[in-house]
């Protein structure tokens, strides 16, 4: 039973369970709402189920400016920024190949967010090469990249400042 003695005959109860982890074992998350759905986190909430984002080829605009969210995301463990030491993150993960490229530029435009934080990590195990705090809409250089590598790009914010944005991604020229 959900709430002892409290369920309404004929009530529409939504539950949602989430692990804490794709790949390592722990608890799960919970989510018991009425008449509404249970939030869901973004599909690329864990950084192993990051969404790719494509690098433009310089001269051209930048690719991959599709509005993300950190709305609903939940905090991933393991990942610390060099730029912000606040806990409880809401964050979400892209992926970029770097083709031959060791130079790229990123930009990033907060939309409903009001407050974004970014990182550029070697892979989801850490290494982190870059931080940003905020991560403002101004134009940032990732320079010294391996060519023809995958990076992970985690964007995100505080549960308070979470919300819509774009980021993208294009040849450094």
């Amino acid at each position: 039973t959900i709430g002892q003695n409290e369920d309404l005959p004929g009530q529409t109860y939504y539950i949602s369970a989430w692990t804490y982890s794709h790949d390592v074992s722990g608890t799960i998350n919970l989510c018991v709402y009425q008449d509404t759905p249970c939030p869901v986190p973004p599909s690329n909430d864990e950084c192993n189920v990051s969404t790719t984002i494509l690098v433009n080829q310089s001269g051209g605009c930048p690719a991959g400016g599709s509005t993300f969210t950190t709305k609903d995301a939940t905090p991933s463990s393991g990942f610390t920024a060099a730029c912000d030491a606040s806990t409880n993150q809401r964050d979400v993960f892209f992926t970029f190949n770097t083709d031959i490229y060791v130079d790229i530029k990123i930009t990033f435009a907060k939309l409903t967010a009001t407050n974004l934080k970014a990182q550029v990590y070697f892979d989801c195990n850490g290494g982190e090469l870059y931080c940003w705090n905020p991560a403002d809409g101004s134009a940032k250089t990732i320079a010294g990249l391996n060519p023809k590598a995958n990076a992970i790009q985690r964007v995100c914010s505080d549960a308070v400042d979470q919300g819509t944005f774009t980021v993208s991604l294009a040849v450094a020229l």
